[in-house]
């Protein structure tokens, strides 16, 4: 176990763009970052651009629904670097729009990928943490949970469970120094949302603060950011035309949109 003065952050779900930009912004705050997602060249890419910064940053590949993958994963984190200050939870790339999304494989998918991983990593990290009596978790989760009848409605169900989850696990841990949020970032342009929304940098200062609450601070709570979308106004009155949901149910195979829009 090595000592430290600088922040560890554990940011699962590294690997998108709202990944990236977190990542960015705590690692320019000398934070050392711990990138976590499933295998791809783009937690390099970030850890790239973290190093040319001279800052540091540490990538592990974990399937984060397999328990013994993430007990592993912050043992190792625990043994390297003693602590764990900042969990991050980030859940903004997995929304697609499509109508095969009501089978029921859809609600078990997100159940496994969103449910699961945020509960078995959270689960992993807090007992290092009340050791300390100090932590800070932040989950970011898109407000769907108010749009389920617009081709949601698997993962709103996923968020909503996420939501209590939350709540009761704030209340519990508050006694351990423990803050536990969420933070929802409204309609986020990324690779999965082409189309219309605000920047993933505009989530980071109330990520930031989430993250350095002071001592008896709200825990339990959710933060709006792009208020104007939170409740579901966009996705109610832009439904999704069937080029959109082309584009969604297969990025890599539908036309150019990108290229389209411009046109």
């Amino acid at each position: 176990m090595t000592e430290q003065q600088q922040q560890i952050v554990l940011i699962n779900g590294a690997g998108c763009e709202v990944g990236r930009a977190a990542a960015k912004m705590f690692a320019m705050e000398d934070a050392i970052v711990i990138l976590c997602d499933q295998e791809s060249e783009t937690l390099q890419e970030i850890t790239n651009e973290i190093f040319r910064a001279g800052k540091q940053a540490t990538i592990f590949f974990t399937d984060v629904t397999q328990p013994l993958e993430v007990s592993a994963m912050v043992q190792q984190v625990i043994e390297e670097y003693g602590v764990i200050d900042v969990l991050v939870n980030n859940t903004t790339n997995h929304v697609r729009r499509a109508e095969k999304e009501r089978a029921f494989e859809y609600y078990t998918q997100f159940f496994e990928d969103l449910v699961t991983s945020v509960s078995l990593v959270t689960a992993s990290v807090l007992p290092y943490m009340r050791e300390r009596k100090s932590g800070r978790v932040v989950h970011i989760m898109p407000g769907v949970i108010h749009v389920g009848e617009n081709g949601f409605p698997a993962y709103a169900v996923a968020q909503s469970s996420l939501h209590k989850m939350t709540q009761v696990a704030a209340a519990s841990e508050r006694e351990h120094g423990i803050l536990i949020n969420i933070l929802n970032p409204g309609a986020i342009r990324t690779e999965l949302n082409p189309f219309y929304g605000e920047e993933p940098e505009t989530i980071l200062p109330m990520l930031g603060k989430l993250a350095s609450l002071p001592a008896g601070s709200s825990s339990g709570m959710l933060f709006n950011v792009n208020i104007m979308d939170h409740l579901g106004q966009i996705y109610l009155e832009n439904l999704f035309d069937d080029e959109e949901v082309a584009y969604m149910d297969d990025p890599d195979g539908a036309l150019d949109m990108e290229e389209g829009m411009k046109r």
